[in-house]
């Protein structure tokens, strides 16, 4: 199944707590407000007044979405108080925002914060309320006049954080995850009942922000189990949900979600048997591109963005005046507009990494449809390309689209459009200029760190692509010593030596962001492989540069990572495999063979040493490179 990549939501708890500092001014400064906006609003929230209680957890809410003054509050137990006080009041209303704050407790802190709940039984509160808030529909349904118009609002509001907080509680980990979809039977038959209601209506009946939500939560979960698809498919009739889509002017991220959730759908139930089966999976995967894409075509980005800012400054500018509704509900499309594109780019990811597989031989290159390579080739390389280079914002997940749109070209049999050739120097030049120049991370700056990998990938692969004369003349030997240079500090953060037995401080790294360097190190080794090898004798100096940094790279076996020995390796086959004489002089003047020859052992116990269990392609990879290092070693003797 290809699931949609999506970015954390809540990897802002997943920085390294030791590496923060506080100052004695800080401190004191936290400590005052601690006295004057913490402590008063937590006792306010036990005080015999529901009104009190209410404007408390309200105000809590709101102050909650400052990261300093959310740790503050989390200090003073809240979410004790919460699950023990107020989730068990007498006033729905505080009941309701109660649940709303600890999903953005959750959505913002993350594991913990879930496990916490988790282990607090916080599974009973949300069941006892899917089946009140399931109770109160029906009787909405049997008699719409009978509720009013202010308790139909509370009760859209109670069901939109108890399924928001499941889906959070799911998305933290596999292991909650499993534990809530081993009980998702009745949330997703509540979930479908809303959907089927607002359909019956032709129209949404709901609020949109509750309609929303629903699909979320139906999105998140198709995402990460094929099991969840298959019983959506049982108990919902999703052409229904399509046809609703068609009549109604539903929001730009309520239809994101529907494309979402058909593409799951129709990866889940058909089959590709025959050329003409791989031909209509093309042309789905087409239609879904298409209209995803036109759906992001469509937000004026610049203009939400400025309506957000507006609207977050008058609310803040004026904290005691009530937030019309009018400025509410311009806000919300705002962000949700915005929202939708992110979204949109995890779908088009997807879908081009399902598009790229050959299900009727794996080995064999795709064969585009024709609504495919006008989609792919030709509207889509406009729409990344500028997200790209006019929204920071949007710089990973556009990344991510591109590498797959860029390694996707790579595995069509078919002619592609030749202004793609144009699209991806214009690619290449702006992460040249862009984004390869920030400097080596440190703590915290693993975002940054992201970005560059998904650069580097989508570079590797315009590597691949470009014709050798034209990569020639856009790849410079200053471009390679930077990625040299910041390969050597990644693998090096502390000087140029100790790697060798050199001293200097220690750089405090928390364990996202070793990953993202190791797995940041092997790429841009694997770009200098490829560039070296598809430039190979046009152009000397560069070759030979990356040459000698490859060549080198198991030296600092068993220090250096596996994956990064095994793309350094793999590029010099590749480079010194090829019948060139200029090559085969670089190999014998530099005395690679002897070095080479010196590596057998450390790169057998390299590969030895992986565990076949936890990582069994890498060990495969490992052993076919120490297997092809001794044939290389005879074939250049």
């Amino acid at each position: 199944m290809a699931k949609l990549k999506k970015g954390k939501r809540n990897n802002k708890a997943r920085t390294n707590p030791i590496a923060k500092t506080t100052s004695v001014k800080e401190q004191q400064k936290d400590e005052q407000t601690r006295q004057s906006k913490v402590l008063p609003l937590i006792q306010k929230l036990s005080s015999t007044s529901p009104n009190e209680r209410a404007m408390a957890i309200q105000a809590i809410s709101v102050l909650c979405e400052d990261e300093r003054l959310r740790t503050l509050f989390l200090k003073e137990r809240l979410i004790n108080i919460i699950l023990e006080q107020c989730l068990s009041d007498n006033n729905d209303e505080i009941i309701v925002e109660s649940l709303g704050l600890l999903r953005n407790l959750t959505l913002e802190q993350g594991h913990e914060v879930a496990m916490h709940l988790w282990r607090s039984n916080i599974w009973v509160t949300l069941a006892n309320g899917f089946e009140k808030a399931q109770k109160s529909f029906e009787a909405i349904h049997a008699d719409p006049a009978a509720v009013d118009k202010s308790k139909k609002a509370l009760l859209f509001d109670f069901a939109d954080n108890l399924l928001a907080l499941t889906t959070e509680l799911a998305n933290t980990n596999e292991e909650l995850f499993d534990q809530i979809f081993g009980r998702i039977d009745g949330v997703l038959a509540f979930a479908v009942g809303v959907l089927n209601w607002n359909i019956a209506k032709q129209e949404v009946v709901i609020s949109v922000k509750l309609f929303t939500t629903v699909l979320d939560f139906l999105y998140n979960f198709s995402n990460q189990s094929g099991a969840f698809i298959e019983k959506l498919i049982a108990s919902f009739d999703f052409q229904k949900l399509m046809e609703f889509d068609q009549t109604l002017n539903l929001n730009k991220l309520s239809k994101t979600y529907i494309q979402c959730i058909k593409f799951h759908v129709f990866e889940s139930k058909f089959e590709v048997t025959s050329e003409e089966a791989q031909q209509t999976k093309q042309r789905t995967t087409a239609e879904i591109l298409d209209t995803v894409s036109g759906i992001v075509t469509t937000v004026d980005i610049k203009e939400c963005q400025a309506k957000i800012t507006k609207l977050n400054s008058k609310t803040i500018e004026d904290k005691n005046s009530k937030v019309s509704e009018q400025d509410s509900r311009e806000l919300n499309q705002a962000r949700t507009d915005i929202e939708s594109i992110g979204i949109a780019l995890e779908l088009v990811t997807a879908l081009l990494e399902y598009a790229s597989l050959n299900e009727l031989d794996v080995q064999e290159s795709v064969t585009l449809s024709p609504e495919m390579t006008t989609v792919a080739f030709e509207k889509l390389p406009l729409l990344l390309i500028e997200l790209l280079v006019n929204f920071p914002e949007f710089h990973n997940r556009s990344l991510m689209a591109l590498n797959n749109l860029c390694w996707f070209g790579l595995s069509v049999s078919n002619d592609i459009p030749i202004s793609w050739v144009g699209q991806t120097l214009q690619i290449w030049e702006f992460i040249a200029q862009n984004i390869l120049n920030f400097a080596a991370p440190q703590e915290g700056e693993s975002k940054l760190l992201a970005t560059k990998l998904d650069a580097t990938n989508v570079l590797w692969a315009i590597s691949k692509t470009l014709p050798m004369e034209i990569l020639a003349t856009h790849i410079s030997l200053d471009t390679v010593n930077l990625l040299i240079q910041q390969s050597q500090s990644i693998l090096n953060p502390v000087g140029p030596e100790p790697l060798a037995g050199g001293q200097g401080q220690t750089i405090n790294l928390d364990l996202d962001t070793i990953q993202l360097n190791n797995d940041l190190t092997a790429r841009i080794v694997g770009l200098l492989a490829s560039v070296a090898s598809s430039i190979a004798a046009g152009d000397m100096a560069i070759t030979a540069t990356v040459m000698d940094y490859l060549v080198n790279l198991p030296a600092l076996l068993p220090v250096v990572e596996a994956p990064i020995v095994v793309e350094a390796l793999n590029g010099v086959y590749d480079v010194f495999g090829q019948d060139l004489d200029e090559l085969d002089r670089l190999f014998v003047e530099r005395g690679y063979l002897a070095v080479l020859a010196g590596y057998q052992t450390k790169v057998r116990d390299m590969y030895k040493q992986l565990d076949k269990r936890r990582v069994g392609e890498l060990k495969v990879k490992a052993e076919e490179a120490y297997l092809n290092l001794g044939r290389f070693i005879d074939y250049k003797n």
